[in-house]
């Protein structure tokens, strides 16, 4: 009998559930499916799982938990958000890091014991084939992604953190636009100048973003009176204050691991501080970080949190670098994970909700709070970032897909 691996999905995106169904088995016997994919670094990551074949000879992954391998429990994307690294090279981070939309190919292999009974390839894609990709360099730097028969879009900017260029923004924007919405995907810095940009976050111009929304607005295919903005972390900090200095602009905020407050700029091996955003020409009141930090690409992030606790202490000292958040005029969704490595971000976001809920806002207020999330949140199907040494990679991932879906359902009301 010819063993088989049948694939079901709705589309080639990253972000869908693939159904993978294996038949031709023998009942009751043992069979292990590897998969294995590489990074856009070269590295080769793979998960395992070893299943029981019913008494029809079939193996359905979406409702069998594994005997054993790199995931437990029932889980249709187990085998792909547990691929873990094989061989990292020295001086490299241990993380799964996209640096661009090009897709992935995973490799699914059927073994019994050490023998290959059948094997099928699939495509994770981050970009749809609809979909339309424009560099912009009109008074800011994007990359913008749309339908080529797109109308009436609502429009988003997406921002990511300290990471610099168009780590997570573009990935983020790309599939987004294939659920429907104009995104542009904003570059505010990069550790290596390209694009032109500051090598810095350091002062960083608000108008810039300013100018992004109002190229939005005038797009044919976009809806001038919907645009939105979505970041992580840092560009979650900022995603904040864009709402808050253009309320007319932004209707929509979407903050992952967000900053209530401006906390000081990030240049590699400078000694003096400044803020990190500016605005006309006035940089911004901030939050310095103790003595002991230095900015360097080897800094321990493990050592942020406490640090932001310890600044937090004095709430009447900082009030002035706090984000002036009653003066949003939009919809805002919050995203935390508790056991977040790098900030108490959860109870920032808790105090940002305390704020506007005692004002009386008017527009719509929602937390999406994870008690065993981090402070990563990306793509979900992909395997997890796990910084904190209390967070596990299952835990973050349950939190990843959970977010993205109720995240787009937001945007979507």
């Amino acid at each position: 009998m010819e063993q088989w691996i049948q694939i079901e999905r709705v589309s080639e995106l990253a972000d869908e559930t693939v159904r993978i169904c294996i038949g031709g088995l023998q009942a009751g016997r043992r069979y292990t499916m590897y998969a294995r994919m590489s990074d856009d670094f070269g590295r080769e990551w793979e998960s395992y799982a070893e299943y029981r074949a019913d008494e029809s000879g079939f193996i359905a992954v979406a409702n069998q938990a594994p005997i054993s391998g790199t995931y437990e429990g029932v889980d249709a994307m187990g085998l792909f958000r547990s691929l873990r690294l094989q061989n990292n090279p020295p001086g490299m981070m241990p993380y799964f890091h996209k640096l661009n939309t090009e897709p992935h190919t995973v490799t699914l292999a059927l073994y019994e014991g050490e023998s290959k009974l059948a094997e099928q390839t699939l495509s994770l894609a981050f970009k749809s084939r609809e979909i339309h990709e424009e560099l912009v360099t009109d008074g800011f730097v994007g990359k913008y992604f749309t339908s080529e028969h797109g109308t009436n879009l609502p429009a988003l900017i997406v921002v990511g953190g300290s990471g610099g260029g168009f780590a997570w923004s573009e990935q983020i924007a790309s599939l987004l636009a294939a659920r429907g919405f104009a995104a542009l995907a904003v570059a505010y810095f990069d550790y290596e100048g390209r694009y032109g940009l500051p090598s810095g976050l350091a002062e960083i111009e608000l108008e810039a973003f300013e100018r992004a929304a109002l190229w939005l607005r005038e797009r044919k295919e976009t809806d001038a009176g919907r645009v939105g903005v979505i970041g992580i972390s840092k560009g979650a900090e900022l995603a904040l204050l864009l709402g808050s200095y253009f309320p007319n602009e932004v209707k929509t905020v979407v903050a992952f691991a967000p900053s209530l407050y401006v906390y000081q700029g990030i240049r590699i091996g400078e000694e003096d501080t400044v803020s990190s955003w500016s605005y006309r020409g006035k940089a911004l009141e901030y939050v310095s970080y103790p003595p002991e930090y230095k900015s360097s690409m080897d800094f321990d992030k493990a050592t942020l949190r406490d640090m932001y606790i310890r600044t937090l202490a004095d709430k009447e000292a900082i009030s002035g670098a706090r984000i002036p958040v009653t003066q949003m005029q939009c919809n805002l969704l919050l995203v935390t994970g508790d056991l977040d490595a790098l900030g108490p971000t959860s109870e920032m976001a808790i105090e940002a909700v305390e704020i506007l809920r005692g004002c009386n806002y008017p527009y719509e207020i929602e937390h999406l709070r994870y008690s065993k999330g981090d402070h990563s949140f990306f793509i979900p199907n992909l395997p997890p970032n796990v910084i904190s040494h209390h967070a596990h990679a299952s835990d973050i991932a349950a939190a990843e897909r959970d977010a993205w879906g109720k995240m787009i359902q937001f945007l979507k009301r």
